[in-house]
């Protein structure tokens, strides 16, 4: 395994200090998301990104679908993509070599530290300085993709805080995904 030691900070998350939540912006959010999904479940996928961007202060978040590629390898597609990445959605990773694909083997929140050390296809204008995945399943635990958000800047770390956001999120998501 050629993974730096410190490319998991998952149990990080735990030990920062987190702001208190938002909970009106957070009621805000999940009433809109609410609306949207019984009225227009497509335009609810792509405004999902941009709640994660708002109610986690991140530089970038993204809606990524498992899939096949013309060849029929897995790939993870960036189907939604909001902020400082927005230019990349559309692209596919591959799912077996991917921070998607991590947090898919681990089936459970992942926080990545400075992905492209490993992924250095991620190596853009805008670095990955921080990587939050959560994995999307349906009813059944099959993989369906993932919700992420990104930090760009050393000066700003996600919190527990947030990772409970997007669990949160990611709930609202699958359904909207059926």
């Amino acid at each position: 395994d050629n993974r730096p030691a410190d490319l998991f900070a998952t149990r990080a998350l735990l030990q920062r200090p987190a702001a208190a939540p938002n909970l009106q912006a957070e009621a805000a959010a999940f009433g809109e998301l609410s609306k949207l999904l019984a009225d227009d479940p497509h335009a609810a996928l792509r405004r999902f990104p941009e709640v994660a961007l708002h109610l986690c202060n991140a530089g970038s978040a993204g809606l990524s679908l498992l899939r096949s590629n013309a060849a029929g390898q897995a790939v993870v597609h960036w189907q939604a993509v909001s902020g400082a990445l927005a230019s990349r959605q559309g692209i596919d990773t591959p799912r077996n070599f991917s921070p998607c694909g991590l947090c898919l083997d681990a089936g459970a929140t992942i926080l990545l530290s400075r992905p492209e050390r490993v992924f250095t296809y991620l190596r853009w204008p805008q670095p990955l300085i921080e990587d939050l995945i959560e994995p999307l399943q349906d009813g059944n635990g099959r993989p369906l993709g993932t919700f992420w958000i990104a930090h760009h800047d050393f000066k700003i770390c996600f919190s527990a805080n947030d990772a409970r956001i997007m669990e949160q999120l990611a709930i609202y998501l699958v359904v909207a995904l059926k």
